[in-house]
């Protein structure tokens, strides 16, 4: 009588907890011996809360590495005895995995902090339809990486190889703290595509210039950016080799790039796309150095750098056939080089009356 008195008066209560997914802790010393009884070489984990747990350092040593050159020390999940390893609907307080040799690594609507893969080899990563706040992987050699309907708030990818695709689908990095989106240092990738993604619309936070995508000393064979919104753009030290295209973009506030290399016959970008001073040398991560008023051109590195980046599209667009978008190439480069002389004539009658 009286769980029934309880479902008439609080109905919206019963149906909550119903609805409620329970779960349970999980260590990651738990999860390594729960790897060592699987003969078949797969492990799910699911609706666990996964934490590294304090006894877990007298199990293992800490794994060091560099991270732009800066070492750092800590300690990670070792299942080089597994080769399929799934995360689905978890809370991942922190999962560091390193020194495996996978198949496949998936994370599936999962929420949490962070995901960091070291020093592995693995076929297949997924990230699927989850909340993670950063996904990085050191030293990684891949056949495929997919980010799929994730609002996943900064990927990475360092000293690492993908040999056939990185695709980011559909993944929401709007509320994204640090200074990047998508960012690959050091790294060489066949194939990257970025599709029905959104970013954050100002390029300045807190400690650095914001951008989308940050490529540093990076080698791609195609890339394709598709139908997202972009803040800013980095390539430095970076080169396409085979092809490049743009499609149904917005870059709403620059592209700096600093020796960077693209192909003539194969870049699909529109001038409009990049113009009204939207090309820029970076300087100390901090600094734009760009065609707009009120910019220190004294700095003759980045000014040099910035003229030779507009030559650097005029000949793609002149190479092209394509003469509007040369000629409007060549003239805001014009302007560029006004502006600087008018600033260097100023300075120095400043010099001379004083």
């Amino acid at each position: 009588m009286w769980k029934l008195l309880i479902l008439i008066l609080m109905p919206s209560l019963i149906m909550a907890n119903e609805g409620q997914v329970v779960r349970d802790t999980i260590t990651w010393y738990e999860i390594q011996e729960l790897a060592k009884t699987r003969v078949n070489g797969s492990l799910a984990i699911k609706d666990k809360v996964v934490v590294r747990g304090k006894s877990y350092h007298n199990h293992n040593d800490p794994v060091e590495f560099f991270s732009r050159g800066r070492l750092i020390s800590l300690y990670a999940l070792n299942i080089s005895n597994l080769k399929r390893l799934t995360f689905q609907n978890c809370v991942l307080k922190g999962l560091r995995i390193s020194n495996t040799d996978l198949r496949r690594f998936k994370v599936s609507k999962c929420s949490g902090a962070s995901v960091l893969l070291l020093n592995s080899s693995i076929d297949n990563i997924d990230l699927i339809k989850s909340t993670i706040h950063a996904f990085s992987l050191f030293d990684i050699a891949s056949e495929e990486i997919r980010l799929d309907k994730n609002s996943i708030f900064d990927f990475s990818l360092n000293r690492s190889k993908v040999n056939l695709q990185l695709l980011v689908d559909s993944c929401d990095f709007a509320t994204s703290q640090r200074r990047y989106g998508v960012a690959l240092y050091d790294s060489e990738v066949d194939a990257c595509t970025l599709v029905d993604c959104s970013f954050p619309e100002s390029t300045e936070n807190t400690n650095n210039l914001y951008a989308a995508i940050r490529c540093i000393n990076t080698k791609i064979n195609t890339l394709n950016l598709l139908s997202s919104s972009l803040t800013g753009l980095v390539f430095n030290n970076s080169g396409i080799a085979q092809s490049l295209s743009m499609k149904d973009v917005i870059i709403s506030d620059y592209l700096a790039a600093e020796r960077f290399s693209m192909p003539n016959e194969n870049t699909n970008l529109d001038w409009s796309l990049i113009s009204d001073t939207k090309l820029a040398i970076l300087v100390n991560d901090t600094i734009l150095i760009r065609n707009r008023l009120g910019t220190d051109f004294t700095n003759k590195y980045a000014y040099d750098g910035l003229v030779n980046l507009y030559n650097q599209f005029y000949r793609l667009y002149k190479t092209r056939g394509d003469r509007a978008s040369a000629n409007s190439c060549l003239v805001e480069m014009k302007d560029l080089e006004t502006k600087r002389l008018k600033l260097l004539m100023e300075s120095n009658n400043d010099f001379e009356s004083a």
